[in-house]
């Protein structure tokens, strides 16, 4: 009994023996303060520096010291052996909770022995120990101190994430062991190792720090890193293309995984431009350098050469009379303002016909300020030019036109022949390729007043008339986008200055089918204030189907506030009598027309006759048709005297409110000479009426003006 008391007594002597090499075991919580660390320990560690914190941690647990009393060197580099000194007092501490080395001759080999036989090195691993470590040598040998179990991932960080570390390198696997632990994050976000830097003291205090103290570790998330351009090639180094023409530019990058986007830019735009994706399309004639370029600087080039393409032989118009192709457009000789485009008329005819043109259009834009009457014999080919005025370069640049097209009227016999007119149109044929057109200018920059799915109108500007000397005569001109598969003729009803109406207007501009122009307003005994002060325009405007058969309609531009520009109108009025009960201002009779008194009841012209008050009591005669009114008014009774065109036009004006006019032949039998003849813009009770206006003769003499008034239903 008693030996069995003494056996059980010694065993418990011995198992109390042993508790504090059992409690030694492997242990995380080895890791505890040993030193104490007053703020400002070290003078070159402000508390502000990213590694702050962890220098005072790892002095704390006693495993890094300063280079001196006060001082710790962040920047200064670590060599192989105080790295195996440091890898050491870690495995040591976490297997016995203590690191006690005698230091011998050299002061290292105790760690390189201690090291090799614990496995964090092998024997001749390194051979120069006073050498600084690389952040490659320094993670492999920091990987070893502790057990796998204590590295627990806490990062998902695949292979091949890490931009800078190559597969199968050294220490490949150790490294990303400590990324997904949390104790390596890299040098920036994308997770940059810097393999080969030697090691700095700052990241040696914030690596120990995180291998003893597992809530120092971070969690991270690498973004992925751009794979920087090194070299570009294209894949030609010259391209040689026609105007109006695109090609392609392949461009190859080194290394072929780089992310790195691409800049294309051309050094002439005028010449050629070109896509994001190397698309060069050529404008004009001439040469121009494309440039692709990274971010890092690489660039390649290549030169185009942009040629003038041949012109198409196709006819731009031709019918049985004639045949009409572009020969060239250009600067006017003669005045920089304007510009010429020289057309090669063939008459087919057995008599001289004249050529006069309505409105031309290039690149889809219209402009109606022409000047243009020349004549072409019979059987014959001639070249007629058109000279626009006013040319706005800054729409159309006269060295890259592609498409051309107008509204012409060719007078079979020539002017004053009295022979029949024919109208001719052609509308945006491509010279190039012979096909048609079909974008239209879109319009920036300026303010939308109206838009319907067949026009837009824009505000343009407002100016003095040159030639007032008075002021009291302006211009208002507006930009229309014509989306219709019609030539449009645009006409003023009434305008509307900052809020005063307009009655003595004149406008008839063309709008050519899929194009964008400028129309004109001309106001004449204008009494607001100066043009460039004018704050708000509005006004009602004919929608007319001018060659066609659709009739026409009315809008309304409102005024509203500076740059406000209110809209409103109707669909087209095609004579279906359903449409024009109930289309709002749609009829060619209907809507509100003007103004003149401002009483904002007004909608209708008043009568041909009611201008008598002016130009004395006319005297009312039958055509010989039997159903024509003429009200026929004495030539001395006109501002301006006997025989004055401008008097009759200045009578024609003030009658039909600024419309438009067409030449016209002479009608029953009473000679007119120029007449003017205006389609459905009188309101005469329950009829609709063309009105026309012109000379009555004696001989060779004019004596009277005529008013012509004749019934169209």
């Amino acid at each position: 009994m008693k030996r069995k008391l003494l056996s059980l007594l010694m065993a418990l002597a011995l198992m109390v023996g042993l508790m504090p090499a059992a409690l030694a075991a492997d242990n995380m919580d080895h890791f505890k303060k040993v030193n104490d660390y007053p703020a400002g320990k070290f003078t070159d560690v402000a508390t502000s520096s990213w590694y702050a914190e962890s220098v005072q941690k790892a002095y704390e647990l006693d495993l890094v010291k300063g280079s001196s009393g006060n001082t710790f060197s962040p920047t200064q580099n670590l060599t192989i052996s105080s790295t195996l000194a440091l890898a050491c007092r870690l495995h040591s501490i976490y297997h016995t909770g203590k690191a006690g080395f005698q230091q011998g001759e050299p002061w290292y080999q105790v760690y390189v022995d201690y090291a090799v036989e614990n496995g964090i090195i092998t024997a001749g691993q390194f051979t120069d120990y006073n050498a600084n470590a690389t952040r490659r040598q320094f993670a492999g040998i920091l990987v070893k101190a502790l057990p796998a179990e204590e590295l627990e991932a806490i990062n998902t960080i695949e292979n091949g994430d890490i931009p800078d570390l190559a597969a199968g390198s050294a220490n490949y696997e150790d490294i990303y062991t400590l990324y997904r632990a949390g104790i390596l994050t890299g040098s920036d976000k994308y997770g940059t190792f810097l393999p080969e830097t030697p090691i700095d003291r700052a990241s040696v205090a914030t690596i120990i720090s995180r291998m003893a103290l597992p809530g120092q570790r971070r969690q991270v998330t690498l973004e992925e890193k751009p794979v920087t351009v090194t070299a570009i090639t294209l894949d030609k180094a010259t391209l040689a293309i026609q105007q109006g023409e695109s090609g392609k530019l392949t461009a190859s990058v080194t290394p072929a995984n780089s992310t790195e986007a691409l800049t294309w830019t051309s050094s002439n735009k005028n010449v050629a431009t070109v896509a994001a994706d190397g698309t060069v399309t050529a404008v004009a004639p001439g040469t121009a350098v494309i440039t692709a370029a990274a971010s890092s600087g690489v660039k390649a080039t290549c030169t185009v050469t942009v040629s003038k393409r041949a012109l198409s032989t196709q006819p731009l118009y031709e019918d049985s009379n004639v045949s009409i192709k572009f020969s060239k457009v250009q600067k006017s000789r003669y005045d920089a303002g304007e510009a010429e485009l020289y057309l090669n008329v063939t008459n087919k005819t057995g008599s001289t016909i004249t050529v006069q043109a309505d409105a031309v259009s290039l690149n889809g834009y219209t402009f109606n300020d022409l000047v243009m009457s020349d004549d072409v014999s019979a059987n014959s080919t001639g070249t007629v030019t058109v000279t626009i005025n006013n040319y706005d370069s800054s729409l159309v640049n006269l060295n890259s036109v592609q498409t051309v097209g107008g509204q012409f009227r060719v007078i079979l016999g020539g002017v004053g022949s009295g022979s029949k007119t024919t109208y001719a149109r052609f509308d945006a044929t491509n010279l190039y390729t012979g096909k048609t057109d079909d974008t239209i200018p879109a319009v920036s920059g300026k303010e939308k007043l109206y838009s319907d799915e067949n026009v837009e109108f824009y505000y343009g500007k407002t100016q003095k008339y040159p030639y007032s000397d008075d002021g009291s005569e302006i211009e208002v001109y507006l930009l229309v986008r014509n989306k219709s598969d019609i030539t449009v003729l645009i006409q003023n009803d009434t305008v509307v200055i900052d809020g005063r109406s307009y009655n003595r207007t004149t406008m008839s501009d063309p709008v050519l089918a899929h194009s964008t122009g400028y129309v004109k307003v001309s106001v004449r005994e204008y009494s607001g204030p100066t043009p460039s002060t004018v704050t708000t325009v509005g006004g009602d405007f004919r929608i007319i189907d001018d060659l066609g058969d659709r009739g026409s309609y009315t809008i309304t531009l409102g005024g509203g506030a500076s740059g406000g520009w209110d809209n409103g109108g109707s669909d087209w009025d095609d004579g279906d009598e359903d449409d024009q009960q109930s289309s709002s201002g749609g009829s060619s009779s209907g809507g509100n027309t003007g103004d003149m008194d401002l009483d904002a009841t007004y909608s209708k012209y008043p009568n041909v006759p009611d201008f008598g008050a002016m130009f004395g009591v006319p005297t009312m005669q039958e055509d010989p048709d039997g159903d024509t009114t003429m009200y026929v008014y004495n030539l001395s009774n006109i501002p301006g005297g006997s025989g004055n065109r401008n008097s009759v036009m200045d009578l024609y004006i003030t009658m039909l409110e600024g419309h438009g006019f067409r030449f016209s032949n002479s009608q029953g039998g009473i000679s007119y000479g120029y007449t003017y003849d205006v389609y459905n813009l009188g309101s005469f009770p329950n009829i609709q009426t063309m009105v026309s206006v012109g000379y009555i003769y004696s001989g060779s003499t004019p004596v009277a003006v005529a008013i012509r008034v004749v019934p169209m239903n």
